[in-house]
């Protein structure tokens, strides 16, 4: 959270006090925008929901006006003891379109046996409807590759509301390694169900998740 309009330097250093006041074990420094994050550098282990944190990340402030803005993330090895991160993320914000734009490459490590797997995206979010008090909606695209192979997942018209489990409008579809394709669909059925639909290979499963949750098949 930074004030709109400002110099991005001012910006940054926003973020800083915001990151400082929330991990004091972590080393903040800034320099022309770009906020750089050294976990675990101070003394005292930086530790959140029992597992510890290390490695660094910079936040970089490109843009800060109101109709236009654009924050630039990179990631080198963050890990939480089991997993580490590296990559980056560019994201933007059209105050006219009001969306929310995300591009992101990254690479995880399973720190036990050194696996990697590799990822991307790009995806643009706004508000359910217009109302993100509401809710938001996704449209865009993820991807992963590994030893399987390439795996691909389009999201077309993913809405959901913050008081419900589960989207209620749109489709993720995923291509597999295999060349097999998945998709599930979301449909409201009235104000307390949601219609959840999967299908592959000519075969189809539909079931249905109430608001607080509680699933049945149809």
């Amino acid at each position: 959270s930074f004030t709109l309009g400002g110099a991005v330097q001012a910006a940054a250093q926003e973020i800083k006090g915001f990151v400082e006041s929330q991990l004091p074990c972590a080393a903040v420094t800034v320099s022309e925008g770009t906020v750089s994050i050294a976990y675990g550098a101070k003394p005292g282990a930086c530790v959140w929901r029992g597992r510890t944190y290390a490695g660094t990340h910079t936040v970089t402030v490109k843009r800060t006006e109101a109709t236009a803005i654009e924050v630039d993330h990179t990631w080198k090895d963050v890990s939480n003891g089991r997993v580490s991160v590296t990559g980056t993320a560019k994201v933007t914000w059209s105050g006219a379109e009001k969306t929310r734009r995300v591009e992101h490459t990254l690479t995880w490590t399973r720190l036990a046996d050194g696996r990697t797997r590799t990822g991307s995206g790009d995806r643009t979010q706004r508000g359910y409807d217009g109302d993100l008090a509401t809710g938001f909606q996704v449209d865009g695209w993820r991807a992963w590759d590994g030893p399987a192979g390439h795996w691909d997942l389009a999201i077309a018209g993913v809405k959901a509301r913050w008081a419900d489990p589960v989207p209620d409008a749109g489709t993720y579809t995923l291509e597999t390694p295999k060349g097999r394709t998945v998709t599930l669909s979301f449909s409201r059925v009235d104000a307390d169900t949601i219609a959840c639909t999967l299908s592959s290979g000519g075969r189809t499963f539909t079931f249905r998740v109430s608001k607080l949750g509680t699933v049945t098949s149809v």
